[in-house]
């Protein structure tokens, strides 16, 4: 989703966020889910404290950024997950032979 001017523009309704943003001054923003297959991880954030309209090319590459963060959240996860495993396995490993 995307909007020129937040809150109050079309596109986006206000939410819990709406102090930060006013804090910071934004007005342009788009929100792009982060996903992984069709499970949400996230999301990517794109704002401008100017009042603007995005065009499509805009709003195309940052989806694609948001489809290779996706990605590359995934891939920490798994190896995060396959050091875990690693690990557990050395340190059967090292109880097998220290009994």
């Amino acid at each position: 989703v995307w909007t020129a001017d937040y809150p109050g523009g079309e596109g986006i309704e206000a939410c819990e966020e709406t102090d930060v943003v006013r804090a910071e001054g934004l007005h342009a923003l788009m929100a792009v889910p982060l996903l992984n297959g069709n499970s949400p991880v996230g999301v990517l954030y794109g704002a401008t404290r100017a009042v603007r309209h995005f065009s499509p090319d805009e709003i195309g590459l940052v989806c694609s950024l948001a489809m290779l963060a996706a990605v590359a959240i995934e891939r920490a996860e798994r190896l995060e997950q396959a050091r875990g495993e690693v690990d557990e396995l050395e340190l059967d490993g090292l109880r097998t032979r220290t009994s």
